[in-house]
C-alpha cells in the first residue's frame, strides 16, 4: 500500500516552480518570528516525502522520526540513547500498568495533564485511546497485526462494528483496561509505538497526513507541503509530564526534495543541521572535513542468509555450517559503504537479549569444503534467491561465489523485493537459500525470534521464517519467554535461543545496519534513539535569525558537487521500511 499525496504544486529544493502563497512564505515567516529565548530552529533536509504523517498509517523511519515529536501513547520509549532507549516509561498513563489475570489484563490510569492541542484543545480521554486503536483496523493499517492479541480485535477486524471488546474504558475514572488472548510482556512496548498514539475520537478513518490530528506532544505539525517542507511548531496544549519534557528547539523545519550531495554540502556549510538521508562514506568524509560532525550508531536490523532446513542440501547441519564458515563477513559489509557492521548472530546490539557470540571468527573455506563432502552434497544444485534492491544483488552474487567455492552448484534468481519476499515466504516455493533482512519494530528480541524461528507460526503463505525452522526446543523457549514477566529472565531466554539458532546454523547472519548521522557544528544535545534515530526534541540549537535566512536562501540553490555513484544508493538513501515485510506480510 502506497500513499498518494494529493497536494498542489510546490517548489522543491532544486528550484521547480512553487505556486502556493503559504508555501512561498513559510520559511520567510519563520525567519521573522521571534524564537524562544535560547532556542532556535532545527533545520533538517530529506530526500523525499514521508510515507505518511498519520500515526495510524506511518511506518517509515522518516515518518516515525517526525511523529515522535508530536504524538504520544499510554507508554513511551525512554528518550535516551543506547540500550536504555528500549525501556518504556509512563507517558499519557500516570504510572506503569497494573498487570493481573495471569499476565493477560493490563489496567492504566490516564494523567489529568494529558491534553490534545489545537483544534481539539481538551483532555485526552480513555475512550480516545480505544478508538485510536480501533481506527487502525478501520484504516487497514500495517500496524494492526501488533494489536490482534487483544481479545475481540480479530472479530472487530472481520465485522467492522461493535468495537474491540477486550478494551474497556471509564472516562470518569480515567482508566482503560486491555484484556489479551495470551500473555505478552512486550505489549507495553507496542503501546509506545506511533500506531498507538492517541488521536481524538471521531478522527476519520482515512489518511490525515495533510490534516494532522491534534497533537499531544511538545510539537504539532503546523505545515506540510508535499515535495517542499514540513514545519513543526510548539504545541500550545502541551504540559511537561513525568519524564516527558518540552522540546528544546523552538521550531523544526524539514526541507523536502534535497538530494544527498546537496544535504551534505548544506550541513558542511552550516546552512542546515541534519539530514534524514543516508550518506555514502565519500559524502560523510566531505562534510566532516568541512566541520560537520558524524555520529555513528548501530540500528536494530540484521542482514542474513536463510537456509531452508526442509530442502536439500540444507537439511544437513554440516552444509549449513559450511555456509557460515565460507562467508567473509567484513567483505560483505563493504557492499554497504559504511552503513553496516559485521555480525555473527541474529539479535542486534542494544536489543534486549543481546550478548556477543564468539563464533565463526574468520572464513575457513577448506573446512567448509570438507563438511560439504562429508554430507554427500558435493555438486548439489542450489538456487540462490535475491532481490533487485541494493545491496542485495552484490551480496547475493557473493553468496553464490562462496557456495561454488565449497563444492555446490549455485544458480541465482532475482526478483523485485515484494515479489521475492512473497515467494520465499510461500512454503510450496521451496526456496533453498537467499538474502534476507530483519528490522525491528521495537527493541525486543522476542518478536524477532518468534517471527523468524517459531515453528508454531508456520503456514502455507506469508511466512517470515524463511528457513522453515521447527525446532521443538526453540519453540519451547519462545513460549517460556512469552510467559515470563521478569525482563532479566526473558533476556536470558532470548540469549539461549540466539545461541541455539546460530549453533545449529539455521541462518548465516552477517551484518547489522549502521546509521551515520551527520549534524552541523552548531547542534548540541545529540541523542541516537533505537526506535526514532536522532531525537530532534533533545537537540540544542542557538536562536539565530540569520541561520533561518541562510536555510531559506539555500532552498533557491547551493553549489554542491554531484553525488558520486553509489552501489547501495537505492536502499540506503531512501527511508527504510521496517521489518522487510514484517508487518506488511501480515496484512
Amino acid at each position: 500500500m502506497r500513499h498518494r499525496l494529493m497536494g498542489h504544486s510546490t517548489r522543491n529544493i532544486n528550484g521547480a516552480v512553487r505556486r502556493t502563497l503559504p508555501a512561498l512564505c513559510g520559511l520567510a515567516l519563520l525567519a521573522a518570528a521571534a524564537p524562544a529565548a535560547g532556542a532556535g530552529t532545527l533545520r533538517v533536509t530529506a530526500e523525499g516525502n514521508p510515507d505518511f504523517l498519520d500515526p495510524g498509517l506511518a511506518y517509515s523511519d522518516q515518518s516515525w522520526q517526525i511523529l515522535a515529536n508530536t504524538g504520544n501513547g499510554l507508554m513511551a520509549f525512554s528518550p535516551r540513547g543506547g540500550k536504555a532507549g528500549g525501556n518504556v516509561i509512563p507517558d499519557l498513563a500516570l504510572t506503569a500498568p497494573r498487570i493481573t489475570g495471569g499476565g493477560r489484563l493490563y489496567t492504566f490510569r490516564l494523567r489529568s495533564s494529558a491534553r490534545f492541542g489545537p483544534p481539539a484543545n481538551r483532555r485526552v480521554r480513555p475512550s480516545d485511546i480505544k478508538t485510536s486503536i480501533e481506527r487502525l483496523f478501520r484504516l487497514k493499517s500495517r500496524g494492526r497485526s501488533l494489536f490482534r492479541n487483544i481479545r475481540g480485535a480479530t472479530r472487530f477486524e472481520q465485522r467492522g462494528t461493535g468495537g474491540i471488546s477486550g478494551i474497556r474504558t471509564n472516562n470518569r475514572g480515567r482508566t482503560i483496561t486491555f484484556r489479551l488472548i495470551k500473555p505478552d510482556p512486550a505489549f507495553v512496548k507496542v503501546l509506545a509505538l506511533p500506531f498507538a498514539f492517541a488521536v481524538p475520537t471521531g478522527t476519520p478513518a482515512s489518511d490525515r497526513s495533510l490534516q494532522a490530528p491534534a497533537a499531544t506532544g511538545p510539537y504539532r505539525i503546523a505545515e506540510y507541503d508535499p515535495n517542499d517542507q514540513i514545519v513543526l511548531e510548539r504545541n500550545p496544549g502541551f504540559r511537561p509530564r513525568g519524564r516527558i519534557a518540552a522540546g528544546r528547539p523552538d521550531r523544526i523545519v524539514v526541507a523536502l526534495g534535497v538530494d544527498p550531495a546537496r544535504s551534505a554540502a548544506l550541513i558542511a556549510r552550516g546552512d542546515a543541521d541534519y539530514t534524514q538521508s543516508r550518506l555514502s562514506e565519500s559524502l560523510l568524509d566531505r562534510a566532516q572535513g568541512a566541520g560537520a560532525r558524524v555520529r555513528r550508531w548501530t540500528e536494530g536490523s540484521t542482514y542474513y542468509f536463510f537456509m531452508n532446513v526442509n530442502e536439500k542440501p540444507f537439511t544437513s547441519a554440516k552444509v549449513r555450517r559450511a555456509v557460515n564458515l565460507a562467508i567473509n563477513r567484513p567483505a560483505l559489509v563493504r557492499f554497504f559503504e559504511g552503513n553496516a557492521i559485521a555480525t555473527r548472530q541474529m539479535i542486534p546490539p542494544a536489543t534486549t537479549g543481546f550478548r556477543r557470540l564468539r563464533v565463526y571468527p574468520r572464513p575457513k573455506v577448506a573446512q567448509a569444503r570438507r563438511l560439504v563432502s562429508q554430507a554427500g552434497a558435493r555438486g548439489a544444485s542450489v538456487t540462490v534467491w535475491g532481490h533487485t534492491t541494493d545491496p542485495s544483488p552484490a551480496a547475493t552474487r557473493y553468496l553464490a561465489q562462496r557456495l561454488q567455492s565449497i563444492g555446490l552448484r549455485p544458480r541465482i534468481v532475482f526478483a523485485d523485493k515484494a515479489g521475492m519476499l512473497e515467494r520465499i515466504g510461500t512454503r510450496r516455493t521451496g526456496a533453498q537459500i537467499g538474502y534476507a533482512r530483519w528490522q525491528q519494530d521495537y527493541p525486543d528480541a522476542g518478536v524477532l525470534l518468534d517471527r523468524l524461528f517459531n515453528g508454531r507460526n508456520l503456514r502455507a503463505t506469508d511466512n517470515l521464517n524463511y528457513s522453515y525452522v521447527n525446532d521443538a526446543r526453540v519453540n519451547s523457549l519462545i513460549a517460556r519467554a512469552r510467559r515470563t514477566g521478569s525482563a532479566s529472565r526473558r533476556a536470558a531466554l532470548y540469549r539461549q535461543i540466539d545461541r541455539r539458532v546460530v549453533n545449529r546454523s539455521y541462518v548465516a547472519p552477517f551484518a547489522n545496519s549502521r546509521r551515520n548521522d551527520v549534524v552541523s557544528a552548531r547542534v548540541g544535545g545529540y541523542v541516537a534513539h533505537q526506535v526514532y534515530g536522532f531525537l530532534w526534541s533533545r537537540a540544542r540549537v542557538p536562536a539565530d535569525r540569520s541561520a533561518i535566512a541562510a536555510f531559506e536562501a539555500a532552498r533557491d540553490g547551493v553549489d554542491a558537487a554531484p553525488a558520486p555513484a553509489s552501489p547501495v544508493a537505492s536502499e540506503l538513501t531512501a527511508p527504510a521500511l521496517r521489518g522487510e515485510g514484517a508487518l506488511a506480510a501480515q496484512g
